[in-house]
C-alpha cells in the first residue's frame, strides 16, 4: 500500500458529527471516540470598523466531566480525533465556502502535535479547498494560516 492511500484511509472517519450552526459566525461540533466526547467550535473573528478583516478560528477540545482540555490526552485515538476534525473542517468548508484564511493553533510545548499539524496541513487542507499559506511561530504557541486556493 502507498503512503497516501494509507494516509487517505486514516483519514476515512467514520465517527458520526452533530453540528450546531449559524451561518457567517459559528460552527459547533461534537463527536465521541469510545467514551471520549469532543467538541470543535469553527468561529469568524472580526475587527469592528475593519470590514475586509475576518478569519475563522478552529479550536477543539476534550470533555470530561469535570474538564475541558486542549492538552494531549494521551487516549491512544490521535488519528481518530483528527480524522473527525478534518471531517468537521470539510463540513464547514462545504456549508459556509468561506473566502477569508482559517487559522490554527498548535502549543509550542507539544512538539508531537506541531509535527502532525504540519504533515495534516501541508497534505490534506486542499480537500477542504485551502493550502497552508504560513506558520508563525509565536511566544508559546504556533499559528498556522491556511488560504483559500
Amino acid at each position: 500500500m502507498r503512503l497516501q492511500q494509507y494516509i487517505t484511509e486514516i483519514f476515512d472517519s467514520k465517527v458520526k458529527i452533530s453540528s450546531d450552526v449559524k451561518k457567517g459566525e459559528y460552527y459547533d461540533y461534537d463527536f465521541s471516540i469510545n467514551d471520549t466526547e469532543y467538541e470543535a467550535n469553527i468561529s469568524v473573528i472580526t475587527i469592528p470598523n475593519d470590514k475586509d478583516f475576518n478569519k475563522w478560528v478552529i479550536d477543539f477540545q476534550a470533555l470530561s466531566d469535570t474538564l475541558s482540555t486542549t492538552d494531549i490526552t494521551n487516549t491512544g485515538h490521535v488519528f481518530q480525533v483528527f480524522a473527525a476534525m478534518f471531517k468537521c473542517i470539510k463540513d464547514f468548508a462545504k456549508r459556509e465556502k468561506p473566502t477569508s484564511d482559517i487559522i490554527m493553533y498548535a502549543k509550542i510545548d507539544e512538539p508531537s502535535r506541531v509535527k502532525l499539524y504540519d504533515k495534516l496541513f501541508k497534505q490534506k487542507s486542499k480537500e477542504f479547498g485551502y493550502s497552508l499559506f504560513k506558520k508563525e511561530k509565536k511566544t508559546n504557541f504556533i499559528k498556522y494560516i491556511l488560504t483559500k486556493i
